[in-house]
C-alpha cells in the first residue's frame, strides 16, 4: 500500500488504442511515475481533453453536443478499476480503445463475496479497503454506491463483464459524436474537432450536466467527477456566462441562464 500511494511507484498504468476489433495496435500512453491517486488524475485528464470528442448540433436554432462518451459512467468505472483492483500480482488497470468503444479492465475478482446484482446496485464490499478509506477522505470516492448504478443506467447492465480474474467495464461510443477526423489523432496534435468547441467549453458542458443532475453539487465534487483540479473548475465556472450562483457558499446553490 504505501508504495501504490509513494512517488517511487514507478509502474505505468496504459491508454491503448487499437485499429479494428483489437487487430493492430496504432497508439499507447503511459501514466506513472508518482502516486496511485495522481496517475488517477493524469489519466482522467488526458481522457476527458483528449478522447472525449464532442460534435455539436443545431435544431432549430438550439445547440446540442453530442459527446463520444457519458462522461459521469466513465468516472465510476475507472474509480471502480483504481479502487477494486489487485495489486498484489503487480498487475494494473489499464484503458483500451477501440472503434466503436472504450474498455476498462481491472485486475480482481468483485464478487468473491457478492452476488452480481448485489455489485451492479452498489452494495459490494471493495477489494481494497484502506485504498478505499484513502480515497473518500480525499473525495474521490462517497461510498453511496451509486457509481455502478450511474453505469447500468446510462449501459446496462451488458457493461460489465466479469470473469474469475478480471473486470471488464465496456462503453459503447455514441455515432452521433463520430468524427471522420478522429482516427488520425496518433499524434501530439489531437485536437478538437473544431474551434468552437475548446477544451474549456467542453468542460462547462460537463460542468452544466453536473449541475442539472445536483445544483447543490461543491466545486470540490464537480473536480472529482470530472477529473481536474478545483481551481479549474472555477476558472471555468468564473469564466461562464450561463452558470450562476444563487446565495452563499454554503447553503446556496447553482443555477443555469437560459
Amino acid at each position: 500500500m504505501a508504495y501504490l500511494l509513494s512517488d517511487q511507484f514507478d509502474e505505468s498504468i496504459k491508454v491503448c488504442r487499437f485499429k479494428g476489433d483489437g487487430g493492430n495496435l496504432v497508439m499507447r500512453k503511459e501514466f506513472g511515475n508518482g502516486c496511485i491517486f495522481k496517475i488517477y488524475y493524469d489519466v482522467l485528464n488526458y481522457m476527458q481533453s483528449q478522447e472525449n470528442i464532442v460534435k455539436t448540433y443545431f435544431d432549430h436554432g438550439q445547440r446540442r453536443d453530442e459527446y463520444l462518451y457519458n462522461q459521469v459512467a466513465f468516472v465510476e468505472a475507472w474509480k471502480n478499476a483504481i479502487l477494486h483492483n489487485n495489486y498484489a500480482e503487480r498487475q494494473y488497470p489499464q484503458i483500451y480503445l477501440y472503434d466503436d468503444r472504450l474498455e476498462i479492465m481491472s485486475h480482481g475478482y468483485p464478487l468473491k463475496h457478492d452476488t452480481f446484482e448485489e455489485f451492479i446496485r452498489g452494495v459490494s464490499r471493495p477489494i481494497n479497503v484502506q485504498l478505499t478509506k484513502i480515497a473518500l477522505n480525499l473525495d474521490i470516492t462517497d461510498q453511496t454506491g451509486k457509481g455502478n448504478k450511474d453505469i447500468v443506467r446510462t449501459y446496462g447492465k451488458e457493461a460489465f463483464d466479469i470473469s474469475e480474474h478480471i473486470l471488464n467495464v465496456k462503453i459503447p461510443y455514441n455515432k452521433l459524436a463520430f468524427n471522420k477526423d478522429w482516427e488520425s489523432s496518433d499524434t501530439e496534435n489531437d485536437t478538437e474537432n473544431d474551434t468552437e468547441n475548446s477544451t474549456e467549453n467542453k468542460l462547462e458542458d460537463k460542468i452544466i450536466h453536473l449541475i442539472c443532475n445536483n445544483s447543490s453539487l461543491s466545486t470540490t465534487k464537480m473536480a472529482s467527477e470530472l477529473g481536474v483540479s478545483r481551481a479549474t473548475i472555477a476558472r471555468v465556472i468564473k469564466s461562464s456566462k450561463r452558470i450562476v450562483r444563487i446565495g452563499p457558499d454554503k447553503g446556496g446553490h447553482w443555477a443555469i441562464k437560459k
